[in-house]
């Protein structure tokens, strides 16, 4: 320690001088002075003020140098995997930033409230919907979020498929005895998952296969069990342990959001859940999140998003024997006359409650005759029909409705897939994958009549649309109840695949 009475006043220790006031000093100098800095994205070196009042960016690259404290500048460094475009991207209060003030909003805000700063590994967790085409427009949406978050895994959710509807529709007075109930099957029964891994593979995302489910608890026997009934919010995946990943739910929209406000949904609940990890230690690693999306089903509108939404549906691939079945129905129209047109006649017991709105089912059956007639079907040409009447055992009403389109001359005859295929053919296959041999053959009919309401007929529509077909020949009917908001807007703004 150097004290007063002990230094040379001609020549005072330096460490002395440092502690006086810089006008008291032996010959007085500043204590700021210039300094080289080297940046550290391109090495560029800059020389900088040791005091500077202003944020100090590297004139090569615009990283920032340093920032202003009051005194001597603080000399920043950009931390480990800070990424700015991706930190402008995230949150919604710093879209507009440069890099230069992206950075400075993180180390003053952003990293004091742990938000996150660099890249996700983010893998969708959604859920398969009852009804084929149901999950059909689920997988399209869940590509589509996929692709806008960038997320690298994608995992496929089991197949939900149900008994007959001959053995729900069993009342006398034609009710409904009990509700429909749902079974997981492997998604395989229904897409070429194959297929799609290779095709999506190519294109940055990672397909992952169904993995295997663990047992949940039933509120109503207390027992564990597989039971599709019991997943309400997530499915319950035996996924690998000791990654660390964290867990995510996003709310499950209660109508199609445009696809920036569900993706700021999903951005929320990913940095609501990893905000107390990265406030308390912002190095903090995580080394992936596992979003579950629910049902997703018409969750995001595509009308503005037909590019996005046309690469999600061309990347969904059917299973081939279900593709060979349709083939061969094809092939035996096509034997019997040059082309046929098609039909979705939606006379099933469930939907009942569209009946009446149309007036009772025999005025739905004049609608499908009016529309048939305006579509330009003759009695020339083949009608195939799609319809869940074979499934009820309901052979009397299908009779009936072809003895009315040949009084009206609508049909050389109409043709079911049970009556072109053996039922050796069509054995062991559940209503999901009889449902999807139906729409294949659809897809090339050349015009087809359709019900406005049905997932069923809006995604035909746009299928056909997606393969080159005019959106002409497709002809879907609206009764009276249902042209309002619930069946045309919904699916027009969120069941659009193409232009």
């Amino acid at each position: 320690m150097v004290l007063s009475c002990d230094i040379d006043l001609l020549h005072p220790p330096q460490e002395l001088e440092k502690r006086k006031h810089k006008l008291k000093r032996l010959v007085a100098s500043p204590n700021s002075y210039f300094m080289d800095v080297k940046c550290q994205g391109c090495f560029t070196i800059t020389t900088v003020f040791s005091h500077s009042q202003t944020v100090v960016v590297c004139p090569s690259c615009n990283t920032v140098l340093c920032v202003p404290t009051g005194g001597k500048a603080r000399l920043t460094e950009e931390p480990p995997g800070f990424d700015w475009r991706f930190y402008t991207s995230w949150h919604l209060d710093a879209q507009n930033y440069t890099q230069e003030t992206a950075l400075r909003h993180y180390l003053t805000v952003g990293r004091h409230q742990g938000r996150l700063a660099a890249p996700l590994d983010i893998r969708l967790k959604p859920i398969a919907c009852g009804g084929l085409c149901n999950q059909l427009y689920s997988h399209i949406h869940a590509l589509i979020i996929a692709r806008a978050l960038n997320a690298s895994t994608l995992l496929l959710p089991p197949a939900l498929r149900r008994r007959s509807f001959g053995h729900v529709y069993t009342a006398p007075d034609g009710k409904n005895t009990t509700s429909v109930r749902w079974s997981f099957s492997p998604v395989e029964g229904l897409l070429d998952v194959e297929r799609m891994v290779e095709y999506w593979a190519a294109r940055g995302l990672t397909i992952q296969r169904t993995p295997p489910l663990r047992p949940a608890l039933s509120f109503k026997t207390g027992r564990l069990r597989l039971d599709s009934n019991l997943f309400v919010g997530a499915l319950n995946y035996n996924l690998p342990e000791g990654e660390g990943c964290m867990d995510t739910r996003v709310r499950p929209p209660q109508r199609p959001l445009p696809l920036s406000a569900y993706l700021a949904e999903a951005r929320t609940a990913i940095g609501a859940d990893a905000m107390p990890l990265l406030r308390g230690d912002p190095s903090a690693r995580i080394p992936c999140v596992y979003l579950d999306t629910h049902c997703t089903f018409l969750s995001v509108e595509t009308v503005r998003n037909l590019t996005l939404a046309a690469e999600a549906a061309r990347g969904v691939f059917f299973k081939r024997s279900l593709v060979a079945l349709a083939d061969q129905v094809v092939g035996a129209l096509d034997a019997q006359g040059s082309g046929f047109n098609g039909l979705h006649l939606r006379l099933e017991k469930d939907a009942r409650d569209w009946h009446t709105m149309a007036g009772g089912t025999e005025a739905l059956i004049e609608l499908y005759l009016q529309s048939m007639k305006a579509a330009g079907f003759t009695v020339a040409s083949l009608v195939y029909v799609a319809s869940g009447l074979m499934t009820y055992d309901a052979g009397g009403e299908l009779q009936r409705f072809r003895e009315k389109v040949a009084a009206m001359g609508l049909a050389k005859r109409l043709v079911c897939k049970e009556d072109l295929l053996p039922m050796s053919a069509l054995a062991g296959l559940h209503p999901e994958q009889l449902a999807l041999v139906d729409l294949l053959v659809l897809l090339r009919s050349t015009h087809l009549v359709g019900f406005g309401g049905s997932s069923f007929s809006f995604l035909l529509q746009e299928l056909r649309a997606l393969q080159g077909r005019p959106r002409a020949s497709a002809h879907l009917l609206y009764p009276p109840g249902l042209e309002g908001p619930l069946a045309q807007h919904m699916f027009a703004t969120a069941g659009r695949l193409s232009d």
